[in-house]
């Protein structure tokens, strides 16, 4: 634009220097909802987000917890998820706001089984020179792998309690994974 005066007398004035009015700067697309991969047994989850700005740097807000993370790029990962529903908007260099994104819902993993408990121990006699544990608390449902260390022999089963035997004298220590391979602690 260009910009000249003219007085109740007539006169115009010379015009000014051009004036540039920069064009509306670009509102970003939602971003969208790629891969979600779920919480594991003991990890969290994570979306992929595609159509982000291809220009610049962008930031990009996650809901609920307004947690921001910056970045470049068209894609990203976002990891560190628990089970919930998530929501992403996305704000370009310009700082101009997207609409929020569709929905990603990460589920809960697998819970991982508890810790096998010691039911009772029998130990070497004269007639016998191993001695057995029995165990309790295995999972009930679906069968399970029994990692005995500290050998880490292992066996399998699918009854919530068993009973070892042959096991030289020394200490032993039991974890158990459930069909869902999730692990428990050690005991």
């Amino acid at each position: 634009y260009n910009f000249s005066v003219t007085n109740d007398e007539g006169c115009t004035s010379e015009r000014c220097s051009d004036v540039i009015i920069n064009a509306v700067p670009q509102t970003p697309t939602a971003p969208v909802i790629g891969a979600i991969t779920h919480q594991g047994c003991s990890t969290p989850g994570s979306v992929r987000l595609n159509g982000l700005p291809s220009a610049g740097t962008w930031t990009l807000t996650r809901t609920p917890g307004a947690v921001i993370t910056t970045g470049t790029g068209t894609e990203a990962l976002i990891n560190n998820l628990y089970a919930g529903t998530y929501t992403f908007t996305i704000t370009n260099a310009s700082q101009c706001t997207s609409a929020a994104s569709g929905k990603a819902t990460v589920n809960p993993g697998p819970e991982a089984p508890d810790v096998p408990s010691i039911d009772k121990i029998i130990n070497p006699t004269c007639d016998l020179a191993t001695g057995s544990i029995g165990l309790k608390n295995l999972p009930a449902t679906g069968s399970w792998f029994l990692t005995i260390y500290p050998d880490a022999l292992i066996i399998s089963g699918n009854k919530s309690d068993t009973i070892i035997s042959g096991l030289n004298t020394g200490d032993y220590s039991f974890m158990v994974t459930n069909s869902s391979g999730c692990n428990s602690a050690i005991t």
